[in-house]
């Protein structure tokens, strides 16, 4: 399969062409078919609630502002990938 490069890293503010909605890139994917896609999330709450991601097709999205989120990943607790053995 060839190698994908994608248009938008996740991070990435972009916006639709079509609709005006404008969010984070928080995942990237391609499929089978060759369409890439990338789930859009909202920046802020709706209703108090955090709304799920909404997926666009790759050739409707512009840069907003590259690296407009940068997830802070805490090194300690959480899953262990070589928990110890007893």
């Amino acid at each position: 399969m060839k190698q994908v490069t994608f248009k938008f890293d996740n991070g990435d503010r972009v916006k639709d062409a079509i609709s005006g909605f404008e969010g984070i890139v928080s995942a990237r994917t391609q499929y089978l078919t060759g369409c890439i896609q990338y789930g859009i999330s909202y920046e802020t709450l709706l209703e108090g609630k955090v709304p799920d991601a909404i997926w666009m097709d790759e050739d409707r999205l512009t840069l907003s502002q590259a690296g407009a989120f940068e997830l802070k990943v805490q090194t300690n607790g959480g899953p262990q990938h070589h928990p110890s053995h007893k």
